[in-house]
């Protein structure tokens, strides 16, 4: 189970980086590698979770071959 799952969920709550990379199990060095801010994780969710339901969406449409 990854931090979108347990963390990003916690509606209400201020999530910090160290939350995440407890959650996650990386150090905040490892963090600030792939990431510049909380903000640009965040978008980087929002945006594989938009681009997941598209294709699904697209191959659905299509009638291809539908994989969940």
């Amino acid at each position: 189970m990854g931090f979108n799952d347990q963390g990003f969920r916690r509606v209400g709550i201020e999530v910090s980086v160290n939350d995440i990379v407890k959650v996650v199990g990386i150090t905040k060095g490892g963090f600030y590698h792939y990431f510049n801010s909380k903000d640009e994780l965040f978008s980087h969710v929002v945006e594989d979770f938009i681009n997941r339901y598209l294709q699904m969406f697209l191959a659905f449409y299509r009638d291809d071959t539908f994989i969940y």
